[in-house]
């Protein structure tokens, strides 16, 4: 039997029998080269796209804690108004109840927390009712002066003196 040879395949050879193989090579390259590249650059916008998201969130958040925690002072402020408190201790009750409002499903809950109010108002009423606030007191008693008629006129007679007379 004879031996048949097989042309030895080489790249020059392609080249020169095959040149369109060699450029659909070339080409399948240049765009693997491309489509990894873009890739990369997809990668590194999604990552860039995910941060700012997270940073959007996390204002987001920040932001509706603070527009809660000023509509928790509005709440408190007009609960407070009418109660039959000094201003001082409205203000202190506004100051420690704004900061902690009855939240419920991301709002006031009006209902739980204007109880929570109440209680505070009464609480600090009851607290100042037994300080006797309203009532002088603590100033000290003045010496009893019992004057007969003669002395306290001699008394006002010589004050009068002292200003200028009459």
């Amino acid at each position: 039997m004879g031996e048949t040879s097989t042309p030895k395949l080489t790249l020059e050879s392609l080249r020169k029998e095959h040149p369109e193989i060699i450029e659909a090579l070339r080409k399948e390259i240049e765009n693997d080269a491309a489509m990894k590249e873009a890739q990369a650059q997809l990668e590194k916008k999604l990552a860039e796209t995910q941060k700012a998201l997270e940073e959007a969130k996390a204002e987001n958040a920040r932001l509706k804690e603070a527009q809660l925690l000023v509509e928790a002072r509005t709440f408190v402020e007009a609960k407070v108004r009418g109660a039959k408190i000094p201003d001082l201790t409205k203000a202190r009750i506004v100051e420690s109840l704004a900061k902690d409002p009855v939240v419920k499903d991301g709002k006031i809950d009006e209902t739980a927390y204007a109880a929570k109010i109440e209680a505070a108002i009464k609480s600090e009423a009851e607290y100042l009712a037994k300080l006797g606030v309203g009532k002088v007191s603590g100033m000290g008693a003045g010496a009893p002066t019992e004057k007969t008629l003669e002395e306290a006129e001699k008394a006002f007679a010589e004050r009068i003196k002292i200003f200028g007379g009459f």
